[in-house]
């Protein structure tokens, strides 16, 4: 560019003519780090020449790069050579084809010395750049920030290999809707890029003075800690997110989505991708004497956990102060339920629509038998205790809180979360949870699709496609009983994204999406 002006010109540059080479390094500073004005190289001494900054405002000394944070160094070191590129650019302008765009970049882990804020500067610096058509970016990370920051046309997935047999890089979803529901049921994008299974537990979730369901599952049970757990605040929440988030059209390769609740009357649910652990609640996992015994090992002269046979009597008579409230809480369980909402239209009738709301209630309480419904509750509960079964049925918490009490506890300057959590962290716990609750984590472990055999058949009339329809059908019966064989569960899912490939494109994906499910114990 300077040598066309010097030509055009007769030898004489004007000024207005000659870029700033600079403007492209000032526009990177202004954007990514706003506080800082680019001052200028200060070459006066050859043996230490300095790039001058100062504070933005364009007052206060200034200071060399080597006095700039590890965070600002990285942020300008990460994009320097797209910057020196395009400098370059402005001498000799790129003579690429319209449309064509001049530059891809590939960069990994750019969050790396980036705080949360600094990170989504440069992802909007690098958004603004690919809309000028400057340059292209793939990006590789695993910040939980550049994850909630990207758009659904951005986020893409690179799966394990022998999930996706065709191509390993999928986009996340096909729409932002999509991908906002996914967000709000989750909690965080990262949890739907680990390509391992997705889990919605009912329970608590962490805040102070109370450890979530999912930190103690995964000290109980250690074969769930690569599972993206998800908490959830009740039975109903559980299900509604594991519905939603199976229906909403994520490109999932090896994570499928699943829900872990407390057992109510019984170990069943209505939901295939649902399991019900054969517990109350989590707590129910923690009651096991020795367990109680060994978390307090430390502090033990501080309490009244003098032996095993005194935390087995605080759990007995911890249990037995519960007969009567767990009746009235299977009364409870019966009775309509109902909400208080006055319709905006309606609020100067707050005390009529309240009236009404309440008869109606009335009336459907007046529809049940109570004394039937208090006999079969009394009648369930006395099974309970007939069956030695308070440990795992009664309400877990309230008993832990309550031999938290009598063993005096509170005495040794333990509060009731870290009780909990020294009692997960005990062998003796992890034990028992793998005896009440191993056969429930193992079949989500090793889950079969119910659909994939029939949609075999359907695909194909071939030898081959009926064959491996009907091994499907063997796993997928010995996965409902409790039994699932997980020896062959690899080489199975192979054959069937083998056996694809013969298939039509549609057909296709719709098998591989299925089968990518198929649990393996690796």
């Amino acid at each position: 560019m300077v040598t066309r002006a010097w030509e055009a010109h007769g030898g004489h540059v004007p000024p207005d003519t000659i870029p700033n080479l600079f403007d492209p390094f000032t526009r990177l500073l202004s954007t990514l780090l706003p506080h800082l004005e680019y001052v200028g190289v200060d070459d006066a001494d050859p043996n230490n020449i300095r790039i001058n900054f100062r504070p933005a405002g364009g007052t206060g000394t200034p200071f060399d790069i080597d006095h700039l944070s590890s965070g600002e160094k990285a942020a300008i070191a990460l994009l320097l050579p797209l910057v020196e590129r395009q400098s370059e650019q402005l001498v000799e302008p790129a003579t690429t084809d319209p449309g064509v765009v001049p530059l891809t970049m590939l960069l990994d882990e750019p969050e790396i010395h980036l705080h949360p804020l600094l990170q989504i500067q440069v992802l909007q610096y690098l958004r603004d750049l690919a809309a000028e058509g400057v340059a292209q970016f793939i990006l590789s990370t695993h910040s939980t920030a550049l994850l909630d920051a990207l758009t659904d046309e951005e986020l893409y997935l690179v799966s394990p290999a022998s999930l996706s047999p065709d191509n390993q890089l999928s986009r996340l979803t096909t729409s932002r809707e999509r991908l906002e529901v996914a967000r709000e049921l989750t909690g965080s994008t990262h949890l739907l890029t680990r390509a391992k299974p997705v889990v919605f537990v009912e329970g608590e979730v962490e805040r102070p003075g109370v450890s979530s369901d999912a930190k103690l599952l995964t000290m109980l049970l250690p074969q769930t800690a690569s599972w993206a757990l998800v908490p959830g605040r009740d039975k109903g929440s559980v299900r509604t997110a594991v519905q939603r988030l199976r229906q909403e059209g994520l490109e999932l390769p090896g994570t499928p989505v699943f829900g872990i609740v407390d057992a109510d009357r019984d170990d069943q649910t209505d939901q295939e991708h649902v399991m019900a652990w054969p517990v109350a609640m989590i707590e129910n996992l923690l009651l096991a004497p020795d367990a109680i015994y060994e978390a307090l090992e430390p502090v033990r002269r501080q309490t009244r956990a003098t032996s095993v046979d005194a935390v087995r009597d605080a759990l007995e008579r911890a249990t037995s102060g519960r007969v009567d409230d767990e009746v009235r809480l299977r009364i409870k369980q019966q009775l309509p339920t109902g909400r208080l909402e006055v319709p905006v239209d309606r609020l100067q009738e707050v005390q009529e629509v309240a009236a009404e709301l309440t008869r109606k209630w009335i009336e459907k309480v007046a529809e049940i038998d109570l004394s039937e419904l208090r006999r079969t509750a009394e009648a369930e509960v006395d099974q309970i205790v007939c069956d030695h079964q308070q440990l795992e049925r009664f309400r877990g918490k309230q008993i832990l809180q309550a031999v938290y009490g009598e063993l005096r506890v509170a005495d040794a300057q333990i509060g009731r979360s870290a009780f909990t959590l020294l009692i997960a962290a005990t062998a003796a716990a992890r034990s028992r949870a793998q005896q009440l609750a191993g056969q429930s984590v193992a079949r989500i472990q090793l889950f079969f699709p119910r659909t994939l055999a029939q949609i075999l058949r359907t695909a194909s009339t071939s030898t081959a496609a009926e064959e491996l329809a009907v091994r499907c059908e063997i796993e997928y019966a010995a996965w409902t009983a409790g039994s699932p064989s997980p020896t062959q569960r690899s080489q199975l899912r192979s054959e069937i994204f083998a056996f694809s490939r013969s298939l039509s494109n549609e057909q296709r994906q719709t098998i591989v999406s299925i089968a990518s499910e198929i649990g393996t114990p690796e």
